[in-house]
């Protein structure tokens, strides 16, 4: 492009001395470095403009110089020093050029014999300049809007994964302490009851709370480690078994159904095992008789999760634990039902798809 602006100033350039060949060769450098030091080459391209109309460099090809320096600027400062710069390259371009037409003796380069320019009178080379120049100038403003638009874009998408990190967190924390703190709760009350008539299964209480206890800061220390690791080890349906040990070990008769949940995404077995350990933890508290089943079948492309449990209350509203099974399942796209059935037993239903591990 810099070399083209030179031809074409040279072109139309009448003959004369070597002043006239610097002003030709400083205004196209400045265009071949406008992007290194936009605001610097600027300047120096707009002093140089000024002096390359009165020495005869034709003013269409000043203007066009001016209007590439332009460009990065202002697509890359603020509206005030964006406006300066329009102003200053207006006041580079028409003052000499207004000075070679009425200022006696300074040199007026027409149009060649037999052609047109844009700029062969003083209004047409008006009209032209402010045509360039402020396309020039809206041209960098646009971008410059399109940019911050982006940034902004990308910002908000940036805060909006880190509030859904936050509430994925949330619930793992939820549902890890909820489920092991019940049952430790539960095995401390039986310890405390049986410590003094039947010290062998207190000390079996006592043990279960211990291996609970241990399990349960284990499961804390994957969930901090997550926040350091991109690709942390989640709980998975081959983890079901130790789950419903836990909840039998806090009194609970659990029955485990499943059927055919192979090739299921890990991110998928994540949330289906973390909506199970919901359902026991609400079962260990409420159920009476304190019994479970939880059943998995995969089918027509998802994985459809369900816990039965006789209800000891009716359920009007959603707890922590429950508004935080909606979440996950909502985040695979997937719908879920919880409540009581007609035959008084609380049911709670997940249907998560295969198809996408998890939307954005």
């Amino acid at each position: 492009m810099a070399v083209a602006l030179a031809a074409f100033a040279s072109v139309r350039a009448p003959s004369g001395g070597w002043f006239l060949g610097v002003a030709i060769i400083g205004l196209a450098s400045g265009v071949a470095v406008r992007r290194v030091r936009p605001s610097a080459v600027f300047v120096g391209q707009s002093v140089m403009a000024a002096g390359a109309v009165l020495v005869g460099v034709p003013g269409d090809a000043v203007v066009i110089a001016v209007a590439l320096a332009l460009y990065p600027v202002a697509s890359g400062v603020r509206a005030w020093p964006a406006a300066a710069a329009v102003g200053g390259a207006s006041a580079a371009v028409f003052v000499p050029g207004f000075m070679t037409v009425v200022v006696p003796g300074l040199p007026v380069v027409a149009a060649p014999p037999g052609e047109e320019s844009f700029a062969s009178t003083p209004l047409s080379s008006l009209g032209y300049g402010v045509v360039v120049i402020g396309g020039s100038w809206a041209l960098g403003r646009v971008l410059r809007a399109r940019r911050a638009d982006a940034e902004q874009l990308a910002r908000l998408r940036e805060q909006r994964a880190v509030g859904e990190e936050r509430l994925r967190i949330g619930r793992d924390v939820h549902d890890i302490l909820g489920h092991s703190l019940s049952v430790i709760a539960m095995k401390a009350a039986v310890a405390e009851h049986l410590a003094a008539d039947r010290p062998e299964e207190g000390h079996a209480a006592l043990s279960a709370i211990a291996q609970v206890s241990r399990e349960a800061l284990d499961d804390v220390r994957t969930v901090l480690t997550a926040l350091r690791e991109v690709d942390d080890t989640r709980a998975g349906l081959d983890d079901l078994p130790r789950l419903v040990a836990n909840a039998e070990a806090a009194g609970l008769s659990v029955t485990l159904e499943q059927d055919g949940h192979r090739q299921v995404p890990a991110s998928v077995q994540a949330s289906a095992y973390r909506i199970l350990q919901e359902a026991l933890t609400n079962a260990v508290r409420y159920a009476a008789p304190r019994e479970c089943t939880l059943s998995l079948v995969q089918s027509a492309g998802a994985l459809v999760v369900t816990a039965t449990n006789p209800a000891t209350r009716t359920w009007h509203s959603e707890g922590y634990g429950l508004l935080g099974v909606r979440e996950r399942v909502t985040a695979h796209g997937g719908s879920m039902s919880a409540g009581g059935a007609a035959d008084g037993r609380f049911v709670l239903r997940a249907t998560l798809p295969l198809s996408t591990a998890r939307r954005p």
